[in-house]
C-alpha cells in the first residue's frame, strides 16, 4: 500500500505495513531537481512549481519532507507555487495552464509532479502553450509505462517508480506470519528512478 491507516502495525489490526519510504523518494527527487537545474541553468538554482497529490496524504507529506531536506541546502532553489492536482491528469493539465499564465517564460525552471498522471497533464499544457523550455525539466514519481515513455523521449527528466505489483512482495511476509514467525512492522519497498538521456532541458 502507499498509505498508512493511522493505526500502528502489530497492535491488533495488522502485522506489517509494506510501503515505499516516501521520504527517501522525496530525497531522490530533490537530488534529481538539483541535477536537472544545474544541467539546465549551469547553477544549483531555479524556480520550481509543484503539482502535489493528494495534499495531506502520507505519501505527499513524506515526499515533501524528503524533497525539502535535500533542496533546503541550496538557497537558490525556490518552490514558488504548489497546487493539489489530486494525482489526476486533468487537474494536472489545468493547474499547469494556470502556472504558465502566472509565470511567463523564464520564471519557471522546473516542474515537480508527485505522480505521472499530473506530470503527463503538465506536458500537454506545456506543449499546447509552446513553453517547450520546460520539457526535460519535469520530475515525477510512479513509473507508469506512459511515464517511462516520457522519460525516454526527454520530456520527463526523472521518474521514480511505485510498483503496483505487491503480490510477490507480500507473499513471503504472509508465509512467515502464518508460520508464527516475526515480521518487521514497517519494511521499506524498494524503488528505482529512471533518468532521461535525451533531456531537452
Amino acid at each position: 500500500a502507499d498509505r498508512s491507516s493511522g493505526v500502528s502495525p502489530a497492535t491488533g489490526m495488522y502485522n506489517t505495513l509494506i510501503t515505499v519510504n516516501w521520504e527517501k523518494v522525496g530525497e531522490a527527487l530533490g537530488k534529481a531537481a538539483i541535477n536537472t537545474l544545474t544541467a539546465k541553468t549551469g547553477k544549483d538554482a531555479g524556480n520550481i512549481v509543484e503539482l502535489a497529490g493528494v495534499m495531506g496524504s502520507a505519501p505527499q507529506i513524506a515526499m515533501d519532507q524528503g524533497f525539502k531536506t535535500i533542496v533546503s541546502s541550496h538557497p537558490g532553489i525556490k518552490i514558488v507555487a504548489v497546487q493539489d492536482g489530486q494525482n489526476e491528469r486533468g487537474p494536472g493539465l489545468q493547474i499547469m495552464e494556470d502556472f504558465l499564465t502566472k509565470y511567463p517564460k523564464g520564471k519557471i525552471d522546473l516542474v515537480w509532479a508527485q505522480n505521472d498522471e499530473m506530470g503527463i497533464g503538465a506536458v500537454k499544457a506545456i506543449q499546447a502553450e509552446g513553453r517547450n523550455e520546460l520539457l526535460g525539466a519535469i520530475i515525477v514519481k510512479d513509473g507508469e509505462l506512459e511515464g517511462i515513455a516520457q522519460v525516454a523521449n526527454g520530456n520527463f527528466a526523472t521518474d521514480c517508480t511505485n510498483t503496483p505489483y505487491f503480490g510477490p512482495i507480500i507473499v513471503p511476509y504472509i508465509k512467515k506470519i502464518l508460520a508464527g514467525a516475526a515480521v518487521p512492522t514497517a519494511p521499506d519497498k524498494p524503488f528505482t528512478c529512471f533518468q532521461s538521456l535525451t533531456s531537452k532541458g
